[in-house]
């Protein structure tokens, strides 16, 4: 798969500049996120762009309505829910394709996941497929576990 606008580390940085962290965005947003709830706000993850393809054009646009609709005090008491959402939902759109890839009749594919510590897979009904999201992995067939 590939992207359909940003790599997943640009819309990072994006999202980060969003929140009024500095560049590089990803360590900034990790650590922010660490202190925030990651369903406190479904943001998207284009579950309907098909096949191994992503795109966070989406996800970039919600998080600029979020922050605008909330208000500045608001946005900025909530910026820690808002950066642990944000992420969450990059986290779980690779993930997703990391787990089409994974599925029988097509072929695993391999990329590199720039950021951050949470693209551990998180969830575990999805964990195996999640497997392939940690820190300097590479997304490859592993066994379930």
């Amino acid at each position: 798969g590939q992207t359909l606008d940003d790599a997943a580390g640009e819309a990072i940085d994006k999202g980060a500049r969003l929140l009024g962290l500095p560049f590089p965005g990803g360590p900034h947003l990790e650590r922010l996120a660490r202190d925030g709830d990651p369903a406190a706000f479904g943001f998207p993850i284009a579950k309907k762009v098909g096949g191994l393809d992503f795109s966070f054009a989406g996800l970039k646009t919600a998080l600029l309505y979020k922050v605008r609709d909330l208000g500045e005090a608001e946005a900025q008491r909530r910026r820690a829910d808002l950066a642990a959402s944000y992420q969450h939902a990059i986290v779980e759109a690779l993930a997703l394709r990391c787990e089409r890839g994974l599925q029988p009749g097509t072929t695993p594919w391999r990329s590199a996941v720039a950021s951050p510590r949470t693209a551990r897979c998180a969830s575990a009904s999805r964990s195996w497929a999640r497997s392939c999201m940690c820190r300097r992995a590479s997304c490859a067939p592993t066994t379930p576990r």
